[in-house]
């Protein structure tokens, strides 16, 4: 899968705005009514999400091409 959809709009604000990553679009997920952002997968997003993770939630796994496509979070 060649995107990232995040449900988290701290998540979000970081990824946009504190690192100047832009979505691809917005939407809102079928059954739950929860919105998501779309982003292409690269390097560099992994990289800044591992960043993201060791500062709000120290104790996660890091990120790689594996994280679930429909959730910000890694398995």
């Amino acid at each position: 899968m060649k995107y990232f959809y995040c449900y988290d709009k701290e998540l979000m604000k970081y990824l946009r705005y504190e690192n100047d990553i832009e979505f691809i679009c917005t939407g809102l997920h079928l059954k739950t009514s929860d919105q998501f952002w779309q982003f292409e997968r690269s390097d560099r997003l992994y990289s800044i999400l591992n960043m993201f993770l060791e500062q709000k939630k120290p104790y996660a796994k890091k990120c790689t091409y594996e994280c679930q496509p429909d959730t910000a979070q890694c398995t």
